[in-house]
């Protein structure tokens, strides 16, 4: 009976360690799309839902998003006007 060797061993240790690798490297490139995806399909919602509380003329306003990239994450609020003539350029 043959037995298995020192670098027999190392080598399916090695190519086990890349395929790991691989996997992780695929999982967070999945990941990072799958977030982009959901904070686009979130942003598409807002933006629909303003768009459908001015065209119903809700509480007899005008509604808006307004994003704010200074904050840290970054965010994005749904915001009634004031006035009706209140119009985002």
């Amino acid at each position: 009976m043959r037995g298995l060797t020192l670098v027999e061993i190392l080598v399916v240790i090695g190519i086990a360690i890349i395929l790991m690798g691989l996997v992780i490297i695929s999982y967070r490139s999945f990941q990072k799309e799958s977030d982009l995806t959901n904070t686009s399909q979130e942003i598409m919602n807002v933006l629909r839902l303003s768009q459908n509380k001015t065209l119903a003329s809700q509480e007899t306003s005008q509604w808006g998003v307004y994003f704010s990239t200074s904050a840290s994450p970054q965010e994005y609020i749904l915001f009634k006007a004031l006035n009706r003539f209140f119009l985002l350029s």
